[in-house]
């Protein structure tokens, strides 16, 4: 297993153990609202240019992944990868 396939496996998990305390702020109901939400998450990399290239490859296959989950409608879980993902920007390149 890769290192950032690795990684990706254990942010997945720390996020389904974050909804299961039920910390997940937003929810996120539908697919047009998943998507957009996927799509603002990706939006918001652009606006932070000092993030090294593994963390834009992680948020890059979480924002992917996330894309995926709505179009499963598995709406909680997308919202997890979503939120790993903006993780990634604010610690990144510092």
């Amino acid at each position: 297993m890769s290192v950032s396939r690795l990684a990706v496996a254990v942010f997945s998990a720390l996020a389904l153990l974050t909804m299961a305390d039920g910390a997940t702020a937003n929810v996120i109901a539908d697919k047009p609202a998943c998507l957009q939400a996927v799509a603002d998450t990706a939006a918001t990399r652009d606006k932070n240019p000092k993030v090294d290239e593994a963390s834009k490859t992680m948020f890059d296959q979480l924002t992917k992944q996330a894309a995926d989950l709505c179009e499963q409608a598995k709406y909680d879980e997308a919202n997890a990868h979503i939120g790993i993902a903006l993780s990634l920007l604010s610690g990144g390149g510092d």
